[in-house]
């Protein structure tokens, strides 16, 4: 199968893992793709465009939403995808909280709460 092969479903469900495993390991202290804060255009900064879903984001939680979402972001544009959504970054800011406010553990699709 290749990129183009891909359904609506399956690119959305790529996406969100590729997003979450670069968050977690951002969280960890390690680079996972080569976007940083500084080369984060406007346009790429979901921090800007939806400011409401980082309330209460430590500094950390924040540049890892937002370096995930600006690296797949550009990733898709290089495939002639779609960009992840809204809806998207916040569930991951959502995890984020999660993960700060309960043992440390990242939350996933099975054990997360709805």
């Amino acid at each position: 199968m290749t990129d183009r092969d891909w359904t609506e479903s399956e690119w959305t469900q790529l996406q969100m893992q590729e997003m979450r495993e670069h968050v977690i390991l951002r969280l960890l202290g390690r680079q996972p793709i080569w976007m940083r804060p500084d080369v984060i255009t406007p346009d790429l900064d979901a921090a800007d465009a939806w400011p409401e879903l980082f309330a209460g984001l430590s500094e950390d939680a924040r540049r890892a939403v937002r370096e995930a979402w600006a690296g797949s972001s550009l990733a898709a544009r290089g495939l002639g995808r779609p960009a992840p959504t809204r809806a998207m970054v916040a569930e991951l800011a959502a995890e984020a909280r999660e993960r700060a406010a309960g043992d440390g553990t990242w939350p996933s699709p099975g054990n997360r709460r709805r």
